[in-house]
C-alpha cells in the first residue's frame, strides 16, 4: 500500500473514530461506518475486507489504550489516598461490565431515542452503584463525557 494511502486510510479511521466518540447514535454510528468503509475501499482501490482489518485493529488499540490509561489514574488516586485499592478494583470490573454492555450494543438497530433513554437509565443505575461504594462518581464518568484519563476530570456541572 503506497505512504499516501496509508495516511488517507489513518485519517479516515480517525474521523470514524470521531464520529462513535463524539455520541453518534448507534444505529447512526454503524451505518456511518459501513458507509465510510465502503467510500475508503472504493476510494483507494482496495478491499472491503482490508479497510475493515484496519479498522478493527485500530478499535482494539484504542480500547487496549484505554484500558491502560484508567488503569493507571486509578492507581493515581489508590497512590494519593483518594480511593482504597478494593475501590480500585470494583472500578475496573464496574468499567469491564459497561465496555461489554456497550459492546454488545454495537450492532443492535436501536433508534436514537431509546438509546438515550437506555443510556439515561444506565447513568441512573451507575450513579446509584456509586453511591453505594463510596465513590464518586466523577472518577467514572467525568464531566462533559470525556471519560477516564480524559480532559476536564473536574466535577460535573
Amino acid at each position: 500500500m503506497k505512504r499516501n494511502n496509508k495516511i488517507a486510510l489513518g485519517i479516515a479511521v480517525a474521523t470514524i473514530s470521531a464520529i462513535t466518540l463524539l455520541g453518534a447514535g448507534v444505529t447512526s454510528a454503524y451505518t456511518t461506518k459501513e458507509a465510510m468503509t465502503d467510500r475508503i475501499a472504493s476510494k483507494l482501490n482496495i478491499s472491503k475486507t482490508e479497510v475493515e482489518k484496519v479498522l478493527n485493529e485500530f478499535h482494539t488499540q484504542e480500547k487496549a489504550d484505554r484500558t491502560a490509561d484508567r488503569t493507571t489514574e486509578l492507581q493515581k488516586k489508590v497512590d494519593d489516598g483518594t480511593i482504597t485499592s478494593a475501590q480500585k478494583t470494583l472500578i475496573e470490573n464496574k468499567l469491564k461490565e459497561i465496555d461489554a454492555e456497550r459492546e454488545s450494543n454495537r450492532d443492535q438497530n436501536i433508534s436514537r431515542e431509546d438509546m438515550h433513554a437506555k443510556m439515561e437509565d444506565n447513568r441512573t443505575a451507575l450513579e446509584k452503584w456509586a453511591t453505594e461504594n463510596g465513590i464518586d462518581i466523577n472518577l467514572i464518568m467525568p464531566s462533559r463525557g470525556h471519560g477516564m484519563g480524559g480532559q476536564n476530570m473536574g466535577p460535573r456541572e
